[in-house]
């Protein structure tokens, strides 16, 4: 459980990192007045989140390999284990970026009660799931609960802003599912594995852009900054 714990930090670290910045950027706005700005930045970050969606797919069906390189065949077994509490971390992001954008619109309390529901219903299912089955039920109380919040944050956000994330959310839906067959038959060894990744989140990122998600001028923006990232041999190559 700690080794699935320790590779599932990712949305974690992006909720640390964005939501500060998010909510001071829609404070600084809501300060000048700028309604319309606030309910762009609301928009774009709400996207981003929910858009994480099909990356949950691909680790849980490489869940496995992943715990195998990083830590050796012994722990295979935590893959599981992987693939529940990376979607419950990609739940925790959505749920903290809603609260961000709840608490611009002056709803800090309401956005407070669904931080102490998570963790109620969190140590709830643990005390519940926990006896019967082990790190699993650790996992999978972890994941509802993460799941539920979620889902309640972005109703609180669509009640005081009007703001929606459906549509992105069933677009990485779609994705994920058509991904996650291709990720699990597909077998690389070793250090390969960073590679199908790679690829895969590509392909995931290019389907995004053919369901209509990005704007000519978002997909312009990200693949400046995929090419800011790659290494100038690998885009020759």
């Amino acid at each position: 459980y700690a080794a699935a714990q320790n590779l599932a930090v990712a949305p974690g670290l992006f909720s640390l990192a964005f939501s500060p910045l998010l909510l001071a950027a829609l404070g600084r706005h809501t300060r000048q007045g700028a309604t319309e700005r606030v309910r762009l930045v609301a928009r774009d970050a709400l996207r981003v989140a929910v858009g994480l969606t099909p990356f949950a797919f691909l680790v849980a069906a490489t869940s496995g390999e992943i715990v195998e390189l990083v830590f050796g065949a012994a722990f295979r077994d935590a893959g599981p284990l992987l693939a529940l509490l990376f979607a419950a971390g990609i739940a925790v992001a959505v749920s903290s970026v809603a609260a961000s954008i709840a608490a611009a619109a002056n709803h800090q309390r309401a956005a407070g009660r669904l931080g102490l529901t998570l963790v109620a219903l969190a140590i709830a299912g643990h005390l519940t799931l926990i006896p019967r089955w082990g790190a699993e039920g650790a996992a999978v109380a972890t994941a509802l609960s993460a799941l539920v919040v979620a889902v309640a944050s972005l109703g609180l956000v669509y009640r005081t802003w009007r703001l929606s994330a459906f549509p992105t959310l069933v677009r990485g839906l779609v994705l994920g599912g058509l991904l996650y067959l291709p990720a699990l038959s597909w077998t690389t060894p070793g250090i390969w594995l960073v590679v199908k990744l790679a690829l895969l989140s590509a392909v995931a990122l290019a389907g995004y852009r053919v369901l209509g998600e990005f704007t000519p001028e978002e997909w312009r923006r990200i693949r400046g900054a995929i090419g800011r990232i790659v290494p100038s041999w690998a885009r020759r190559a």
